[in-house]
């Protein structure tokens, strides 16, 4: 068992991919995060976990079509680039879901969109789960928006896909070793940050931002939070699919 002492990216830096380094735990991080993406696809998914597909396999979940690939692959006009509309951006443009299965954020691109995302993604979750090394070359400080509701307004998430997304980021969890208790603490940490519609502002990633935006399921299915301020945030509106031309 994990010491409560220790974060989960430093114990699992070292049970999962061998010792608690800046280099480990950046690999990690992309395990968290492609795995969540992919399913099983690394030597390093050495448990089995029933219904881990990846959330980016079109499913039905909750009764509900799920087909999340069209906000990653530039399908709909949903990333939002500042402007009042989304715009439809292609997240797999240097390297693909080949170099995703490498555990690269891209085929070296760094300028690309995909590594923009990926090394982002990276550096939130390794703020979210403890990484010691973050701010390190291998591990940069997080440097994206503070608020995750700026950041997928325009994708419109109704609750099944918040959900599948959620759910295959546990089970990815699961499939590279955390504990049952580690995984159901980031999807109990998750779905109480994030997945409850008009949340007030709260201070996440990172805290020095201060209080913002932070609900990412945003539709009228999502549920209610508690404390709803939902004057503070924008009509939601479904995201255009982009023309094939």
């Amino acid at each position: 068992e994990r010491p409560n002492t220790t974060t989960l990216c430093d114990y699992y830096a070292e049970k999962t991919v061998g010792a608690n380094t800046a280099d480990n735990q950046r690999i990690l991080m992309a395990l968290v995060l492609h795995s969540a993406l992919l399913g099983p696809f690394s030597n390093y998914s050495t448990v089995p976990v029933d219904g881990f597909t990846g959330a980016l396999t079109a499913t039905t979940f909750r009764d509900q079509a799920v087909d999340l690939i069209v906000y990653f692959n530039g399908a709909t006009k949903s990333a939002n680039t500042g402007k009042k509309t989304g715009e439809a951006i292609n997240f797999f443009d240097a390297g693909g879901l080949g170099a995703t299965r490498d555990l690269k954020p891209s085929n070296g691109d760094t300028n690309s969109a995909q590594h923009i995302f990926f090394t982002h993604v990276y550096s939130y979750f390794g703020t979210f789960l403890g990484c010691s090394h973050i701010g390190s070359s291998k591990l940069p400080a997080y440097a994206g928006k503070a608020s995750m509701y700026e950041v997928h307004k325009f994708m419109d998430l109704n609750a099944a896909e918040m959900g599948f997304f959620v759910d295959q980021a546990v089970r990815g969890l699961l499939s590279i070793g955390f504990t049952d208790s580690d995984a159901q603490f980031v999807n109990n940490t998750l779905d109480t940050v994030f997945n409850h519609r008009c949340a007030p502002p709260a201070a996440v990633i990172p805290p020095t931002a201060g209080p913002q935006l932070q609900a990412i399921c945003i539709a009228p299915d999502c549920s209610l939070s508690a404390n709803d301020t939902c004057s503070a945030y924008d009509a939601a509106v479904p995201p255009l699919v982009a023309n094939s031309s």
